[in-house]
């Protein structure tokens, strides 16, 4: 694993940092979307991930208070049986998590808990240390996605987590700047352009690198990772000679 590869719970990622409880508290989407990360970063666990316990819970409750249609309660319910497996420790938790979903997913497909399932399927895969069926799975989810705001950006977070958990640097980068243009906070944005830039970098493409993070400092200098920015982009410079043609 290369160095500077974790970060947000047991160590720093490369020219990362938390947030602080006070913007956390302000604004309810980067909550969603750090916990998520966080939870994917510390132990290779998405997410990232996928739909997060709070979340699901919410939307599992929804389902089951508001839904007219037998079979959209039953596969609330069935969803909630596969989350809970997956957010319990316990040796064979992930597996029944998968085979629940994967039930979930065959019997009722065109219920919007049959859609979720697919990220509990991607969370415990990835769990499983299984990134490309996590990122398979994070994919499917997306082409079927309906419209639901947080629960796509969960699955895009878990795709470009994915992408650089598989070594596919270039596109993560693409990905976490994809990231950083919806972002709702300049703490969010500023962490997604900083991972973008690290995927640059480990890409072997200093020069893209390098405009990330002048574009961190540029825009967003008065943001706490800007100084890690300052550091990474003065190292950059330094090696690009090195790694151009």
């Amino acid at each position: 694993m290369a160095p500077g590869r974790r970060s947000f719970v047991k160590g720093t990622r490369l020219a990362q940092k938390r947030l602080t409880k006070q913007e956390i508290r302000e604004d309810p989407l980067v909550t969603w979307a750090l916990r998520a990360e966080t939870w994917m970063r510390s132990a290779w666990k998405p997410i990232v991930i996928g739909a997060g316990v709070i979340g699901l819970a919410v939307i599992v409750g929804f389902l089951i208070r508001g839904s007219r249609r037998g079979a959209e309660a039953s596969a609330a319910e069935q969803l909630a049986q596969a989350q809970m497996q997956l957010w319990t420790t316990g040796e064979g938790n992930t597996a029944r998590a998968i085979e629940l979903a994967d039930r979930l997913i065959e019997q009722a497909p065109g219920t919007r808990s049959g859609r979720i399932a697919l990220l509990v399927r991607a969370d415990a895969l990835l769990e499983q240390k299984d990134s490309e069926g996590a990122l398979a799975a994070y994919r499917t989810y997306l082409a079927k996605d309906v419209g639901d705001p947080i629960l796509r950006r969960s699955a895009e977070r878990g795709v470009a987590v994915t992408l650089e958990d598989t070594g596919k640097f270039a596109e993560a980068a693409t990905a976490y700047l994809g990231l950083a243009e919806g972002g709702s906070s300049p703490a969010v944005i500023v962490t997604d352009l900083m991972s973008a830039a690290r995927c640059r970098e480990r890409a072997g493409d200093m020069k893209g690198a390098e405009e990330i993070y002048e574009r961190i400092l540029a825009q967003y200098g008065s943001e706490p990772q800007a100084a890690d920015a300052k550091l990474r982009l003065a190292e950059v410079k330094v090696q690009a000679p090195k790694s151009q043609p």
